[in-house]
């Protein structure tokens, strides 16, 4: 639908339903209502219309998000920092080490000679299992199953500060 067709469509929605958006219970009649077969094609072309005008505003604002997310991790690399206070939330980048299997062979050898491993519950290794396993191995003891590397990737998040925090400016 051309975005033209479309301002058209809102219009005719507006002119017919008002300017009432699906979350007011009396836009469209409540569930259950007796409605015509015409008011019931009108309600359902103007959700439709709702639901891609709120899903192309979703679209842009991940764009900023991730542009945002970009320019944030970028400035706190270059600063040489981990981490940053604002008034309302925190950045921090974290890392977290993952498994890559590297020889599969290699590790099902290992396995097998290994007393303190059930090898049958790796039969055909179950990579999702056998990374759970080599990671609590390398938090535990600091070993590396042969076969397979650690790789530390890194992630930044971002979450809301229990209090606000004073910011020098």
């Amino acid at each position: 639908m051309s975005r033209e067709s479309q301002e058209v469509s809102e219009q005719e929605h507006n002119e017919q339903f008002g300017t009432r958006g699906l979350g007011d219970p009396d836009a469209y009649g409540y569930p259950g209502e007796p409605k015509t077969l015409s008011e019931l094609v009108a309600a359902l072309g103007a959700a439709r219309i709702e639901t891609n005008n709120a899903y192309e505003r979703y679209k842009e604002l991940r764009d900023i998000q991730d542009q945002l997310r970009y320019e944030l991790e970028n400035k706190l690399r270059s600063d040489g920092l981990k981490s940053a206070k604002g008034v309302d939330f925190t950045a921090s980048i974290s890392e977290k080490p993952t498994i890559v299997i590297r020889n599969e062979a290699t590790i099902i050898e290992w396995l097998k000679h290994t007393p303190d491993v059930e090898s049958d519950q790796y039969i055909g290794l179950k990579a999702t299992e056998f990374k759970s396993l080599a990671l609590s191995m390398l938090k535990g003891s600091g070993e590396i199953v042969p076969g397979a590397e650690v790789e530390v990737k890194e992630s930044l998040s971002i979450r809301s500060n229990k209090k606000p925090v004073k910011v020098q400016g």
